[in-house]
């Protein structure tokens, strides 16, 4: 389970954490990304600013051309990418590409609506340019921390995150294509002269490392708001797409553990996405053409971003975040002829997407996960299109009451804390040995059906974590006790549970063969989830005990 602060360009841990972006791309062919392409050049990125004009934020990035593949530019190029910050105002818009002074990089580039050059499908348009130790350079695009998908056989499915090309076969490939294509016809671009007003340089721009941040206003029993736009999708019609927002905005209000409640106003006028206006909005059909439409049912899926001042924080379960002032959400046009395109699957991408307005991110972004309850997450990196439309999951429910608790779940107590460390071995000699009681409020323990998860993360980082479904369980004979036992490698864990009178579980989990070195800084945050019901606590300050830190 991860809490992150971000919001999503679509996407689908969770981590009170920065550093997962929110995008969903359906990722174009070399091909279909040129022929969205006015320009492909190959540079080094000189200068980069944000730029805010009292309503919107952007962040421009000045490149000095070497080689031109595909168009006509000058020597300087200036890209504008949407969102960034300026001061303590943020507009974070994930799926967007990252620079930072220096970098050698191959951009597909197209002109925006405004007549401003962007690259193509956002982070699709970027590659980095980097070399092996023989000297042969390579072109790589690295979309790891997006949600990236493919059409296969009238579905989405995950799609490889890291694309490779010798840079000489991309430029050659481009070139060949662009020589018998119809010629773009558009003006040499030129570099801004002078920084626009409101300019404040910076040395990097990236949505890697986004501040912390979530919703202040449940914790004061206040509910969010959602305005969903007049203009419904345009394929699935208003009634569908309305169905798909409220069914999302209810998934994540549903679990009892949490305080989070989400609610729609009803339709509006959309308001343009790039703005910071107060307003969180839920958009369909690009109506300001403010992201690139698809090609051959591949491109951006939907876009996501939240604005946040920076400039204020506050706590909540011991941590502290930054305020989320608005969050967005906008559907593509384009893709309504595609065989993917349905009111069930809008309703799984509205419940994922509005999981990252409200603060979580992905559950994991490893293709390979063997941790079920991660891989069935809504909020796992890849849409799942199985047909449970706005439906969370034990994780997801964990991560909601993690990052909004309600309080009246239950309680935890411990009568031992430790961790210990072996003098002069490895880092995986740890070991974790935790003992207490878990008193819930809500129903008993099911574990027939509820998965039993336990988070443990200092700061931004998840420490460990142990999820047990109900088939890993082996039960006594009476029912009472419950014992798991897992070993892989050097690592063994051992975790029993005793049923108590009135809803109260008693634990005993010993885990060796760790590496434990995050957790010797404070404070340390414990998550225990059990099918509804999710109790957090902040561990008091562990005292030096030999080779152990220990509580009490």
């Amino acid at each position: 389970m991860r809490i992150t602060a971000v919001l999503s360009v679509v996407a689908i841990a969770i981590a009170i954490a920065p550093g997962v972006s929110a995008t969903t791309f359906v990722l174009a062919s070399t091909e279909d990304l040129l022929k969205r392409s006015e320009a492909v050049i190959v540079g080094r990125v000189d200068a980069i600013r944000g730029v805010d004009d009292g309503t919107t934020l952007h962040t421009h990035i000045d490149v000095q051309v070497e080689d031109i593949a595909k168009g006509q530019v000058g020597t300087t190029v200036t890209v504008v990418e949407p969102g960034g910050s300026v001061g303590h105002r943020g507009r974070w818009i994930h799926g967007a590409p990252t620079f930072f002074v220096g970098e050698h990089v191959v951009l597909f580039l197209h002109r925006k609506a405004t007549g401003e050059l962007e690259t193509t499908f956002l982070g699709m348009g970027k590659f980095r340019v980097v070399s092996s130790s023989s000297g042969t350079a390579f072109a790589v695009r690295n979309l790891a921390d997006v949600r990236t998908l493919a059409a296969a056989g009238g579905r989405l499915v995950a799609a490889a995150t890291v694309t490779t090309h010798r840079l000489e076969d991309l430029l050659a490939e481009v070139r060949q294509r662009a020589s018998t294509a119809e010629s773009s016809g558009w003006a040499p671009a030129a570099a801004y002269a002078t920084s626009p007003p409101g300019s404040q340089f910076e040395t990097h721009f990236t949505f890697a490392s986004m501040p912390v941040a979530r919703w202040f206003q449940p914790d004061t029993g206040e509910a969010l708001i959602y305005r969903t736009s007049t203009a419904a999708d345009a394929a699935l019609g208003p009634d569908d797409s309305a169905a798909a927002v409220r069914e999302a905005l209810a998934a994540w209000s549903s679990p009892p553990c949490t305080t989070l409640r989400l609610f729609s106003e009803g339709t509006a006028p959309p308001g343009s996405f790039n703005m910071c206006d107060g307003v969180t909005e839920i958009t369909f059909d690009d109506p300001f053409d403010e992201i690139d439409d698809p090609i051959n049912c591949s491109g951006i899926l939907a876009v996501g971003g939240f604005c946040t001042d920076t400039s204020t924080a506050a706590s909540f379960s011991g941590l502290t975040a930054y305020r989320i002032t608005e969050g967005d959400v906008m559907v593509n046009n384009g893709f309504g002829g595609c065989p993917f395109w349905n009111e069930v699957d809008l309703a799984e991408l509205l419940t994922h997407e509005v999981g990252h307005s409200i603060g979580l991110g992905h559950s994991s972004e490893d293709p390979n996960e063997s941790d079920p309850s991660l891989r069935n997450a809504t909020m796992y990196y890849a849409a799942h299109f199985d047909g449970r439309g706005a439906q969370i999951m034990s994780d997801d429910i964990a991560a909601v009451c993690t990052l909004y608790p309600a309080g009246e779940a239950g309680s935890v107590s411990f009568r031992r804390f430790a961790i210990v460390s072996e003098a002069d071995s490895p880092s995986t000699t740890d070991r974790l040995v935790v003992e207490g009681t878990l008193q819930l409020t809500t129903d008993a323990f099911h574990p027939q059906s509820d998965t039993l998860i336990i988070d443990l993360r200092t700061g931004g980082s998840s420490v460990y974590r142990l999820a047990v479904s109900p088939n890993q369980w082996r039960m006594n004979p009476s029912g009472t006790r419950l014992r798991y036992r897992r070993g892989t490698g050097l690592a063994t864990t051992i975790l029993t549970v005793s049923a108590r009178p009135a809803g109260a579980l008693r634990f005993r989990l010993v885990a060796t063969g760790l590496d434990l070195a995050a957790a010797r800084v404070e404070p340390l945050f414990i998550s225990l989830a059990l099918g509804s019901a999710s109790v957090s606590h902040v561990m008091p300050e562990l005292r030096e005990s030999g080779r152990a830190r220990v509580y009490p």
